[in-house]
């Protein structure tokens, strides 16, 4: 079941870079197109008894807000971890873990020897990760006080003010995963593992000697 875990962490990195690949020469397409008056030309597409139909100028506008997309990948991303957290902690797949990530990820790394500090971002940074997750996942668009809890019930600084609009860029939905796959990669005793490959030229080095 770990296995199927990682296959669907690369199938969603995949679809993450193909849509961008494809959004990119969609947009790419029709922008190099001579086409004067963009909310003049529509574009229309059916599937079985469905039609959809949108100006060209709609369509583009679309093509360049990946924010969508984003939140969908960061959410996948997010539930695939917690599949992960339940499998490590013993639970089954209708079993709710208790409290947040930042409850049950102490849990996986106190399994296995870790701490926070060892995870990418830490504490904090985790933190945000799941809070920017569950405004996405509940139509928030604005830091609201629940969200500005979360940080302050572990005494950490929260990185917005209340009322900043929430927003997902692609390096933040990269490093957002990158410290999803941190706690998991140690929340699965990989320490020894993990010590050695960081260790870089040093580790070759004392090979060699």
């Amino acid at each position: 079941e770990e296995k199927l875990i990682w296959d669907e962490w690369k199938r969603i990195t995949r679809f993450l870079e193909s849509s961008r690949i494809a959004f990119g020469r969609e947009e790419l397409l029709w922008s190099s197109l001579e086409v004067k008056e963009k909310k003049e030309v529509s574009l229309v597409t059916t599937e079985g008894p469905s039609t959809y139909s949108v100006a060209l100028s709609d369509h583009l506008k679309a093509l360049r807000n990946h924010d969508v997309l984003f939140s969908l990948v960061l959410g996948a991303t997010y539930a695939l971890a917690e599949s992960y957290g339940r499998l490590k902690l013993g639970l089954g797949d209708d079993e709710d873990l208790t409290g947040g990530i930042e409850s049950w990820g102490k849990k996986l790394l106190d399994a296995t020897g870790h701490d926070w500090s060892k995870v990418l971002g830490g504490l904090a940074g985790i933190v945000e990760v799941s809070a920017v997750r569950n405004a996405y996942a509940h139509g928030a668009r604005s830091v609201n006080q629940k969200m500005v809890n979360r940080f302050t019930a572990h005494g950490l600084v929260c990185p917005w003010s209340l009322g900043d609009e929430v927003s997902l860029t692609y390096e933040l939905v990269e490093i957002y995963r990158a410290r999803i796959k941190s706690l998991m990669r140690f929340g699965n005793n990989k320490k020894r593992s993990l010590t050695l490959r960081s260790t870089g030229p040093a580790r070759k080095a004392a090979q060699a000697g």
